[in-house]
């Protein structure tokens, strides 16, 4: 699962690193004051639709991880059903009750470790389209400002933001639904 978390987490760093602005030494920091986390490029006044797409795919993930979420707990309470009744006496007085009582609870297992499969998965898709919404704005701005530069006209800053943005696939920005 680690390697899936791997990807965002650099495409992170490497955009918050090249966005970062250094401070100026002569200017002494006001203690009062909170440093606010620095933005690669400023975001657009309304929403774009690219934003609005990122949006309406988190809050489905969302929704599907909360489903899922509860789908365990059901499939865990099940489970924890069958084990009592798999324990009870007369399960155990008849010897052939005892066989499919297994295979309901053996089933149950399997399928509450798929469903917890599935949450895993769903968590590392719900951070990715978490990214891609925090940052869905400042890569339409950066390609539009970096669109008619040749690779080699940017500059380092430049070019690292957007490998940070194609790795969110969000460079170039895309109305599509996937």
């Amino acid at each position: 699962m680690t390697k899936y978390l791997t990807l965002p987490a650099c495409l992170l760093a490497c955009f918050s690193i090249c966005s970062a602005q250094k401070p100026d030494p002569a200017q002494k920091p006001d203690p009062a004051h909170k440093a606010a986390p620095a933005a690669a490029v400023s975001k657009p006044a309304e929403e774009t639709p690219e934003h609005k797409l990122a949006a309406y795919r988190y809050e489905l993930i969302s929704r599907r991880l909360a489903d899922q979420k509860n789908a365990v707990a059901a499939a865990q309470e099940n489970s924890n059903q069958i084990n009592k009744e798999m324990h009870a006496p007369e399960v155990w007085d008849d010897v052939s009750k005892l066989g499919p009582k297994m295979r309901e609870s053996e089933r149950a297992l399997q399928h509450l470790e798929f469903l917890q499969d599935l949450v895993g998965k769903s968590r590392v898709e719900a951070d990715v389209a978490k990214t891609r919404l925090d940052y869905v704005d400042q890569c339409g701005v950066l390609y539009t400002k970096t669109i008619d530069k040749r690779p080699s006209d940017l500059s380092i800053r430049d070019s690292d933001r957007v490998q940070a943005c194609r790795g969110l696939n969000l460079y170039p920005p895309t109305i599509t639904i996937e």
